[in-house]
């Protein structure tokens, strides 16, 4: 059996993707982490985005047909994360995106 070095930090059992690497210590999940790829969250966040980089000038419009109920919280934070801070209101069936300067 040959003895080699330890180079990487997945040779001392910590994984740097959920673990400090200092400590070991557990990292808290993130928003984006929780949420599926196809979650109602996840798509309403790549929606909002294409209106988005489809017109940069804008500084309010409204997505319509929403097919499931979802946090809008969440939804405002990962589109934050990802480009421009934003307020997200739900107004009847349609959802009001304001671009905060």
């Amino acid at each position: 059996m040959s003895r080699r070095a330890a180079r990487l930090c997945r040779d001392y059992g910590v994984d740097p993707e959920t673990q400090i690497v200092e400590t070991g210590a557990w990292k808290f999940p993130t928003v984006r982490q929780l949420l599926g790829y196809n979650s109602p969250e996840r798509r309403l966040e790549r929606r909002i985005i294409r209106e988005l980089l489809g017109d940069p000038e804008r500084d309010q419009f409204i997505v319509r047909d929403i097919p499931e109920p979802c946090d809008l919280r969440k939804v405002g934070y990962l589109v934050s994360e990802s480009c421009v801070s934003v307020s997200i209101r739900r107004m009847g069936y349609d959802i009001v995106v304001r671009v905060i300067l």
